[in-house]
Protein backbone atom coordinates (compact mmCIF):
# COMPACT_ATOMS: atom_id res chain seq x y z
CA UNK A 1 0.00 0.00 0.00
CA UNK A 2 3.41 2.30 0.61
CA UNK A 3 1.90 4.05 3.36
CA UNK A 4 2.72 4.56 6.94
CA UNK A 5 -0.33 4.33 10.14
CA UNK A 6 0.00 6.01 13.02
CA UNK A 7 -3.17 4.72 15.04
CA UNK A 8 -3.98 7.75 18.06
CA UNK A 9 -7.61 5.72 18.36
CA UNK A 10 -8.40 3.10 19.80
CA UNK A 11 -10.35 -0.31 18.49
CA UNK A 12 -13.58 0.39 19.48
CA UNK A 13 -17.15 0.51 18.02
CA UNK A 14 -17.78 3.35 16.15
CA UNK A 15 -21.38 4.79 14.88
CA UNK A 16 -19.44 7.61 12.89
CA UNK A 17 -16.31 7.56 10.47
CA UNK A 18 -15.36 10.65 9.29
CA UNK A 19 -13.11 10.27 6.42
CA UNK A 20 -11.18 13.18 5.73
CA UNK A 21 -8.79 13.41 2.59
CA UNK A 22 -6.03 16.33 2.88
CA UNK A 23 -3.48 17.47 0.11
CA UNK A 24 -1.90 20.74 0.49
CA UNK A 25 -4.43 22.26 2.63
CA UNK A 26 -2.33 24.71 5.05
CA UNK A 27 -4.08 27.40 5.04
CA UNK A 28 -7.39 25.22 5.98
CA UNK A 29 -6.73 22.42 7.79
CA UNK A 30 -6.52 23.65 11.20
CA UNK A 31 -10.33 24.92 11.08
CA UNK A 32 -11.54 22.01 9.70
CA UNK A 33 -9.99 20.04 12.53
CA UNK A 34 -11.28 22.21 14.95
CA UNK A 35 -14.44 22.17 13.46
CA UNK A 36 -14.81 18.11 13.84
CA UNK A 37 -13.69 18.46 17.49
CA UNK A 38 -15.73 20.69 18.55
CA UNK A 39 -18.59 18.25 17.78
CA UNK A 40 -21.06 17.23 20.82
CA UNK A 41 -21.91 13.54 20.16
CA UNK A 42 -23.04 11.33 21.99
CA UNK A 43 -22.04 8.36 20.37
CA UNK A 44 -18.24 7.17 19.64
CA UNK A 45 -16.24 8.05 16.27
CA UNK A 46 -13.36 7.63 14.72
CA UNK A 47 -11.42 10.25 12.56
CA UNK A 48 -9.10 9.45 9.86
CA UNK A 49 -6.98 11.52 8.05
CA UNK A 50 -5.42 10.36 4.62
CA UNK A 51 -2.45 12.87 4.46
CA UNK A 52 -1.13 12.54 0.53
CA UNK A 53 2.10 13.86 0.82
CA UNK A 54 1.72 17.53 0.74
CA UNK A 55 4.36 19.67 -0.15
CA UNK A 56 3.73 22.34 2.09
CA UNK A 57 2.81 22.25 6.15
CA UNK A 58 -0.07 19.90 6.21
CA UNK A 59 1.49 17.14 7.90
CA UNK A 60 3.06 19.10 10.74
CA UNK A 61 -0.48 20.56 11.43
CA UNK A 62 -1.59 17.04 11.40
CA UNK A 63 1.62 16.32 13.47
CA UNK A 64 0.11 19.17 16.21
CA UNK A 65 -3.53 18.17 16.32
CA UNK A 66 -2.55 14.33 17.02
CA UNK A 67 0.21 15.29 19.50
CA UNK A 68 -3.20 18.07 21.43
CA UNK A 69 -5.92 15.26 21.19
CA UNK A 70 -4.05 11.96 21.40
CA UNK A 71 -6.47 8.78 20.59
CA UNK A 72 -8.52 11.20 18.49
CA UNK A 73 -7.18 10.83 15.44
CA UNK A 74 -5.86 8.09 13.03
CA UNK A 75 -3.49 9.17 10.06
CA UNK A 76 -2.10 7.52 7.07
CA UNK A 77 0.73 9.20 5.98
CA UNK A 78 1.50 9.15 1.97
CA UNK A 79 5.50 8.19 1.27
CA UNK A 80 4.14 9.78 -2.27
CA UNK A 81 1.16 11.56 -3.72
CA UNK A 82 -1.29 8.77 -4.89
CA UNK A 83 -4.55 11.03 -5.99
CA UNK A 84 -7.38 12.07 -4.69
CA UNK A 85 -9.60 8.84 -5.92
CA UNK A 86 -7.02 6.19 -4.46
CA UNK A 87 -6.32 8.69 -1.17
CA UNK A 88 -9.83 8.51 -0.69
CA UNK A 89 -10.59 4.54 -1.65
CA UNK A 90 -7.88 3.57 0.89
CA UNK A 91 -9.37 5.76 3.27
CA UNK A 92 -12.72 5.09 3.02
CA UNK A 93 -11.21 1.11 3.56
CA UNK A 94 -10.34 2.08 6.86
CA UNK A 95 -13.58 3.31 8.03
CA UNK A 96 -15.22 1.22 10.06
CA UNK A 97 -18.68 2.99 11.07
CA UNK A 98 -22.10 2.65 10.67
CA UNK A 99 -21.82 6.04 8.87
CA UNK A 100 -19.76 7.40 6.78
CA UNK A 101 -18.93 11.06 6.39
CA UNK A 102 -15.98 13.13 3.73
CA UNK A 103 -14.64 16.48 5.23
CA UNK A 104 -11.80 17.88 2.57
CA UNK A 105 -9.63 19.57 4.73
CA UNK A 106 -11.00 22.76 2.91
CA UNK A 107 -14.24 22.71 3.87
CA UNK A 108 -15.49 23.27 7.99
CA UNK A 109 -18.42 22.22 9.85
CA UNK A 110 -19.82 25.22 12.14
CA UNK A 111 -22.72 23.38 13.96
CA UNK A 112 -21.50 21.37 17.12
CA UNK A 113 -24.29 19.16 16.90
CA UNK A 114 -23.93 18.38 12.67
CA UNK A 115 -23.16 14.96 13.75
CA UNK A 116 -25.26 14.55 16.36
CA UNK A 117 -28.40 16.02 14.56
CA UNK A 118 -27.71 13.93 11.65
CA UNK A 119 -27.20 10.65 12.94
CA UNK A 120 -30.26 10.73 15.45
CA UNK A 121 -32.75 11.44 12.12
CA UNK A 122 -30.58 8.50 10.33
CA UNK A 123 -31.23 6.28 13.28
CA UNK A 124 -34.70 7.24 13.41
CA UNK A 125 -35.37 6.70 9.58
CA UNK A 126 -33.62 3.49 8.93
CA UNK A 127 -35.24 3.67 5.03
CA UNK A 128 -33.02 6.68 4.76
CA UNK A 129 -29.49 5.91 2.87
CA UNK A 130 -28.46 9.79 3.84
CA UNK A 131 -29.25 13.28 5.08
CA UNK A 132 -27.82 16.51 4.59
CA UNK A 133 -28.22 19.85 5.41
CA UNK A 134 -27.56 23.13 3.65
CA UNK A 135 -24.24 24.94 3.61
CA UNK A 136 -22.55 28.14 2.80
CA UNK A 137 -19.92 28.36 0.23
CA UNK A 138 -16.68 31.00 1.09
CA UNK A 139 -14.09 31.77 -1.48
CA UNK A 140 -10.62 32.23 -0.92
CA UNK A 141 -11.61 35.84 0.05
CA UNK A 142 -14.03 35.31 2.84
CA UNK A 143 -16.86 36.52 0.38
CA UNK A 144 -20.14 34.30 0.69
CA UNK A 145 -20.59 32.12 -3.27
CA UNK A 146 -23.82 31.60 -4.52
CA UNK A 147 -23.30 28.02 -5.55
CA UNK A 148 -26.80 25.90 -5.72
CA UNK A 149 -26.75 22.07 -5.74
CA UNK A 150 -29.11 19.77 -7.66
CA UNK A 151 -31.89 19.69 -5.46
CA UNK A 152 -33.44 16.02 -5.14
CA UNK A 153 -36.91 14.66 -4.94
CA UNK A 154 -39.87 15.99 -2.63
CA UNK A 155 -36.53 16.05 -0.05
CA UNK A 156 -35.24 12.65 0.07
CA UNK A 157 -32.21 11.19 -0.92
CA UNK A 158 -32.85 7.95 -2.68
CA UNK A 159 -30.64 5.09 -3.82
CA UNK A 160 -30.65 5.67 -6.76
CA UNK A 161 -29.51 9.40 -6.99
CA UNK A 162 -27.15 7.75 -5.20
CA UNK A 163 -26.06 4.85 -8.04
CA UNK A 164 -25.94 8.07 -10.67
CA UNK A 165 -23.62 10.38 -8.34
CA UNK A 166 -26.11 12.78 -7.81
CA UNK A 167 -25.40 14.97 -5.47
CA UNK A 168 -27.80 16.48 -3.09
CA UNK A 169 -25.29 19.24 -1.52
CA UNK A 170 -21.82 19.39 -1.02
CA UNK A 171 -19.72 16.68 0.38
CA UNK A 172 -19.19 17.30 3.49
CA UNK A 173 -22.71 18.12 4.44
CA UNK A 174 -23.89 14.63 3.68
CA UNK A 175 -23.73 11.99 6.52
CA UNK A 176 -24.23 7.96 4.47
CA UNK A 177 -24.62 4.66 5.86
CA UNK A 178 -21.66 3.07 5.16
CA UNK A 179 -22.63 0.11 2.81
CA UNK A 180 -18.50 0.08 1.58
Amino acid sequence: MGTEKNDCINELEYLVSVVCVTYNHEPYLKRALDGVLMQKVSFPMEVIIAEDCSTDNSRDIINEYCERNPGFFKVIYREKNVGVRLNMKEAIDTAKGKYLIYLETDDCWTDPYKLQKQVDWLEGHPETIAVTHRCRMIGANDEELKVKYPSICKGYYRWKDYLNNIMPGQTTTMLVRNYY
